[in-house]
């Protein structure tokens, strides 16, 4: 389709260069002040689980959930909530002098 290009060996690429595969990932960056809090929320209200397999489910959940989240938001906004946030701040303190 018009939105996708293809590699020398047949992946399809955004235009932007990134691929498909890729773009969980990179939207989590893009938003990692975001993910980084709600991480902590998250545990905060559900509790830390010590032993090994419950914590790495908790991993799994946390991980998978954060790009799914991320993935979702980037297709409809260009900041994380909380990069939002901080952006605005930014620009308020940008115009005081």
């Amino acid at each position: 389709d018009a939105a996708h290009l293809h590699d020398r060996h047949g992946g399809r690429v955004r235009e932007d260069g990134t691929h498909l595969q890729q773009r969980p990932v990179c939207a989590v960056g893009m938003i990692a002040l975001t993910a980084y809090a709600a991480h902590i929320c998250v545990i905060a209200v559900l509790g830390m689980p010590y032993d090994y397999f419950p914590a790495v489910a908790m991993l799994t959940g946390l991980t998978l959930g954060s790009m799914l989240f991320a993935t979702l938001w980037m297709n409809h906004f260009r900041r994380g909530p909380l990069e939002q946030a901080l952006y605005k701040v930014t620009q308020v303190a940008r115009r005081v002098k």
